[in-house]
């Protein structure tokens, strides 16, 4: 989850405090301080995003960076194919769990195109 912290609650509320009460803050201010986003990684794309699809009429949830999703769906769309049907098609070849067999496919398909 994007913006939850890991330290202590009494350290976090601290934190927040210290973030919204300024001198001579308005509850106008504050209260738009109090919900505005908190400040994300840099990183925050390489982040981790469940995702729900459905295989064999069974609802499953896969965890992927958006990388790899935007990449599974680019070959789905060359293959002429749904994105459920070559989710399918990976889980019936997995020998690991369905995140970990959906990035090698990707991977092995970005090889296979670069001719490696």
């Amino acid at each position: 989850m994007s913006g939850v912290s890991t330290c202590p609650p009494k350290i976090f509320w601290y934190a927040q405090i210290q973030r919204l009460y300024k001198p001579g803050s308005t509850i106008g201010s504050v209260r738009k301080r109090w919900l505005a986003p908190l400040p994300q990684k840099a990183n925050s794309s390489n982040m981790l995003r469940k995702r729900s699809v459905t295989i064999s009429g069974h609802r499953t949830s896969i965890s992927l960076e958006d990388e790899f999703w935007a990449e599974l769906v680019h070959i789905a769309k060359q293959n002429h194919t749904s994105l459920n049907a070559m989710i399918a098609a990976i889980d019936g070849d997995r020998e690991t769990n369905l995140s970990s067999a959906i990035r090698l496919f990707v991977l092995a398909n970005l090889r296979a195109a670069a001719g490696r």
